[in-house]
């Protein structure tokens, strides 16, 4: 098991208003945004992330009129310094928006006589129509929450009703891997108050295991299974490549672009972050 060090909470701070103005609508949801983040404490390739997280959730709530919190932890693990808000913009995303698209519009640059990095980014925010159902909800797992490197996974799922079940993992190279339904198990119906383990004991069985894996050079990351449930099959259609067990692969615009067009009240999702370690 990883040693923490320590744990910091940062609370993300808005736009600064040395920048003049931050935000300019240019129509259909775009917008021009600045960003802010300090440097200190972080690498210039995490506070420039940090930047471009706060001008995006600057947008989205321009765009919804929702405030968007952030909570931004970071764990000192024995190898290197990990942020686990790296999927903040996909983790219950459905709440105030989603950035559609997104472009850098200048470099990353500090801003004079300060240790704050900026970023102006082109943006299109969009949201899901309707309201969500309060009655359709998940309750989903993973069987722990820290794995070493080749080890199993179980995911555990239970719907409040019946719906069309996808299971997606966000790997930490921006990959998204639909590990269900895929070629060998292609019914994804589920039942109201039934509890679906991906894999089942028949599926292993059958030799069907998922297993986690860093990649070349890592020796910790952090990923995310983000769960879908439906009440009507809308299968995901934009896929590229099959892996040797059936999994499906895309990517994170195209997922989001999937999520936008179903209505909320259709829909409930659940997000579960684990580590990986060697």
């Amino acid at each position: 098991m990883r040693s923490l060090i320590t744990i910091l909470f940062f609370t993300a701070l808005h736009l600064s208003a040395q920048s003049g103005e931050t935000l300019k609508e240019l129509g259909d949801g775009w917008y021009e945004v600045m960003g802010t983040s300090s440097l200190e404490n972080l690498t210039l390739e995490q506070a420039t992330r940090k930047a471009q997280d706060n001008a995006c959730r600057e947008a989205i709530e321009h765009f919804s009129g929702v405030q968007v919190s952030s909570s931004s932890s970071y764990v000192m693990g024995e190898s290197e310094r990990m942020d686990i808000d790296k999927y903040s913009q996909i983790i219950n995303s459905v709440s105030a928006g989603l950035i559609l698209e997104k472009m850098p519009l200048i470099k990353p640059r500090i801003i004079p006589g300060s240790t704050d990095i900026e970023v102006k980014l082109k943006v299109k925010v969009g949201q899901q129509k309707g309201k969500h159902d309060p009655k359709f909800k998940l309750r989903s797992s993973l069987d722990r929450e820290y794995y070493k490197h080749g080890e199993e996974m179980t995911i555990s799922v239970t719907p409040s009703m019946d719906c069309y079940l996808n299971i997606l993992n966000f790997s930490s190279n921006d990959s998204v891997y639909i590990l269900f339904p895929n070629k060998l198990l292609k019914n994804n119906f589920i039942r109201s108050g039934q509890t679906f383990l991906l894999p089942s004991e028949e599926d292993r069985d059958r030799g069907i295991r998922f297993r986690v894996g860093l990649l070349p050079g890592k020796d910790e990351d952090l990923e995310m299974i983000k769960i879908l449930a439906t009440k009507e099959n809308i299968p995901f259609t934009a896929l590229s490549s099959i892996s040797t067990i059936g999994t499906y692969e895309s990517t994170q615009s195209d997922i989001i672009g999937w999520i936008i067009d179903i209505p909320r009240d259709q829909m409930v999702e659940s997000d579960l972050q684990y580590w990986i370690h060697k």
